[in-house]
């Protein structure tokens, strides 16, 4: 990823006694008292078997869920406990998400797709018509920028995805299971540019059900039933 492209300086986490339950016939795990902290600017890897809470937990993160007990603070905010609109604030100003199947919008080519969060927070033609091009060129697909999702790889797709998650330069990407479409080598080069944003200023949590992706220096949370059971 070209050291150009600007990312914002990195956000604190803070998870204190945090818990979410679920039905138990539900089809996702919860958490469970689970409390650490994520420096600024680090890689932290969440891994456990599948039903162990991985995505519960970030999607907590993310405020894309409220727990019922605990909190979530990123840079002092009470995202969980905070209102629908400072919510979406949050994830359109601070965060930046990256989900197993980059869902692009259909009728929109590459370029507007990375543009629309961007548009959505206000941002001006101008300013898109040199901070896209900049985005597609670090993750390799500036020649894509007129091409439309349907006539991408996954691989593509993927990286499309990271330049969307990006554009608002958030200070925190949180990323589930990105590489669970692709084969090997696609999401080690992925595994390899959410390393590269890290480097430049930007806090990284990542969900994967394949730890062996990733550098074995990343900090790794392990969860076990909901339950915080490993900090490496």
């Amino acid at each position: 990823m070209a050291s150009t492209v600007p990312c914002g300086m990195g956000a604190d986490v803070v998870l204190e006694d945090l818990s979410r339950v679920y039905p138990t016939t539900g089809d996702l795990a919860g958490v469970f008292e689970v409390s650490t902290v994520i420096e600024p600017t680090s890689f932290v890897v969440l891994t456990g078997p599948s039903g162990s809470g991985k995505t519960t937990l970030l999607n907590l993160i993310a405020a894309l869920d409220r727990p019922d007990k605990g909190r979530v603070l990123v840079e002092g905010l009470d995202v969980g406990g905070a209102t629908e609109r400072a919510q979406a604030t949050y994830r359109l100003r601070t965060v930046g998400a990256l989900f197993q199947d980059a869902p692009l919008v259909s009728e929109l080519n590459v370029f507007n797709n990375v543009a629309l969060p961007a548009l959505l927070a206000g941002v001006g033609r101008e300013e898109l018509d040199s901070r896209v091009p900049e985005l597609l060129g670090s993750v390799g697909l500036e020649h894509k920028a007129a091409a439309l999702p349907a006539e991408l790889s996954m691989g593509q797709r993927q990286r499309v995805g990271l330049a969307r998650a990006l554009v608002n330069r958030p200070r925190l990407l949180v990323a589930d299971e990105p590489t669970g479409n692709l084969d090997r080598a696609t999401g080690k080069g992925l595994i390899r540019l959410l390393g590269e944003v890290c480097a430049l200023g930007c806090t990284v949590v990542l969900v994967t059900h394949d730890p062996e992706l990733v550098d074995i220096g990343y900090r790794r949370l392990e969860l076990l039933d909901g339950r915080l059971v490993s900090d490496r």
